[in-house]
């Protein structure tokens, strides 16, 4: 395996990213932003964002701002439903400007499930 030097890997290029542990219900019914990543963000946040999965499927969620906090609130439930999302589950946000975040999801075991990667379970 070759590996690249580090300057190989531009910092412009780099997505402001996050990730959460869904560990309790609650995350079934809205997600909090981390305090660190929305204080650097908040201005870029609409009030509905387009969640991209990594096979392609697309939903829009709505983000409620209280005060210094944001949530994924409006139809965060239905995305979670919808892509089967369980408690352990670990969840990559990468923002791509604006409304759109690709989304990496990963199994309590590390990988990611296979209707993630192809769209459906055969």
């Amino acid at each position: 395996m070759t590996t690249l030097p580090i300057n190989e890997y531009p910092i412009m290029h780099m997505k402001p990213s996050f990730s959460k542990i869904i560990c309790h219900s609650d995350g079934y019914f809205h997600l909090r932003f981390p305090q660190p990543w929305f204080d650097m963000y908040r201005a870029d946040l609409p009030s509905l964002c387009n969640l991209e999965m990594s096979n392609g499927i697309t939903s829009t969620v709505g983000i409620t701002k209280i005060r210094q906090e944001a949530y994924l609130e409006d139809h965060w439930h239905y995305f979670c439903y919808t892509h089967t999302i369980e408690i352990g589950d670990t969840i990559v946000f990468n923002h791509h400007a604006g409304p759109r975040f690709k989304i990496l999801r990963f199994k309590m075991n590390g990988c990611m499930s296979e209707i993630d990667i192809i769209g459906t379970v055969n």
